[in-house]
């Protein structure tokens, strides 16, 4: 899947702490009543749009829920699993949980 949206502000700035983090800081992590998820809103704030479309494709097939509100809800272990793999597109079968 394709975003077709233009790169926030935060992308391009590439804050201090964005730098730090190389990703979603874990302050902005969500929290439901049963885990911790991101959604698609701040991997596209907190990434390259080149980045965000990589991660979605990645996460193709990959299991998903819903957050408080009715978001997209992704789990923040799937998140962190990319960032630890290298951004790839591809998954790495080998490390599915």
């Amino acid at each position: 899947m394709t975003l077709e949206i233009g790169v926030s502000d935060m992308a391009k700035k590439k804050t201090k702490e964005v730098k730090r983090t190389f990703g979603i800081p874990e302050s902005e992590y969500k929290q439901s009543s049963e885990f911790t998820y991101v959604t698609r809103d701040l991997i596209v704030k907190y990434h390259t749009l080149e980045e965000a479309n990589r991660f979605f494709d990645w996460m193709y097939g990959q299991t998903c829920s819903a957050g408080e509100n009715g978001e997209t809800a992704i789990y923040s272990w799937d998140y962190e699993r990319w960032l630890r793999e290298g951004k790839k597109k591809e998954q790495n079968a080998a490390t599915w949980d």
